[in-house]
């Protein structure tokens, strides 16, 4: 696209004024040529004062992410998601976004680790793969939200690879650790 990675390094809100008003248009033109549906679509935005604006799914992201940060104590954790929820806790709902942002950065790689190696195997009636305990990040993926995360992108990654296996179940495995 031709962004400078200055501007890409930013938020969206600190950057110049040329780039922010024709992102939009960028990204829907790179979309269609690499036949990307709905990459951009419209959203609830909450905003904070001057300074935080939200949309929905930044919110449902962050507070999935809190919930699921240490499988030690689920109640504790939803606690914690649902404080970050009102206004006086902005910064744990930036928090929670900054770790929805690392889970998904691992999804994506393992994902591209499943497809590289050629650890998805077309089993006649399904489509299944297995995460492998020692694997790097592997106790992220015990984690119900974020295993699910993996398999939704796997599966789709791969029906466009390999356009056989469209409308067979995908199933994965991981260990519980």
């Amino acid at each position: 696209m031709g962004l400078p990675l200055v501007q890409c390094k930013q938020k969206f809100s600190a950057m110049d004024m040329q780039y922010k008003e024709n992102l939009r248009e960028w990204i829907s033109e790179h979309a269609r040529k690499y036949n990307l549906d709905d990459i951009c679509y419209g959203s609830f935005t909450a905003q904070f004062g001057f300074k935080n604006k939200f949309c929905a799914v930044d919110v449902v992201s962050s507070a999935a992410a809190l919930i699921e940060q240490n499988s030690q104590d689920y109640s504790l954790n939803f606690l914690n998601a649902l404080d970050a929820l009102s206004r006086v806790n902005v910064q744990q709902l930036l928090a929670g976004l900054e770790v929805a942002k690392q889970q998904q950065t691992v999804i994506v790689n393992q994902a591209r680790s499943f497809i590289e190696t050629k650890q998805i195997v077309c089993a006649g009636p399904f489509v299944y793969t297995c995460l492998e305990e020692g694997t790097k990040h592997a106790e992220l993926f015990s984690r119900p939200l974020v295993l699910a995360k993996l398999a939704r992108f796997l599966m789709e990654s791969w029906v466009i690879i390999n356009k056989k296996s469209r409308g067979l179940p995908f199933l994965l495995s991981a260990p519980l650790s």
